[in-house]
């Protein structure tokens, strides 16, 4: 038999996850570009996830979600998603620090170029549930 933890997937570039479910995303931030010493987040840090029907700029003024934490995961509550309509959305995660001049993306884990040939990324998926 096959044991499911979760109706979550996630990788460098994608979030898949299921309509009006609860879930939680693990963020891992680390302070050394070798990945060893991993960040705790320090007062006024946050990670914020925003999810757009298109990028910001296409004329879409709120976002569908916006979700800020003051700790290394971030909680989407099945509120979040069970009203909106299954598809590919655009999505990132960026921190914010006191100590930095404005926010840093970081996720996906794309390169510039890379965006701006694929465009509108659509890498938040909302899949159908089955109850």
């Amino acid at each position: 038999m096959t044991k499911i933890k979760s109706t979550l997937v996630v990788t460098d570039t994608e979030i898949i996850m299921v309509r009006g479910d609860a879930v939680e995303l693990d963020v891992q931030l680390y302070d050394d570009p070798d990945g060893e010493q991993e960040h705790e987040m320090q007062d006024g840090e946050t990670l914020t996830l925003t999810v757009r029907k298109n990028p910001k700029g296409n004329d879409e003024e709120e976002p569908l979600i916006s979700i800020m934490s003051e700790e290394t995961s971030i909680r989407i509550p099945a509120s979040a998603t069970e009203n909106l309509p299954y598809g590919a959305y655009s999505a990132d995660i960026e921190f914010s620090s006191p100590r930095l001049a404005s926010p840093v993306t970081i996720w996906p884990h794309r390169m510039p170029y890379d965006m701006a040939r694929f465009g509108a990324l659509k890498n938040f998926v909302i899949g159908t549930e089955i109850t």
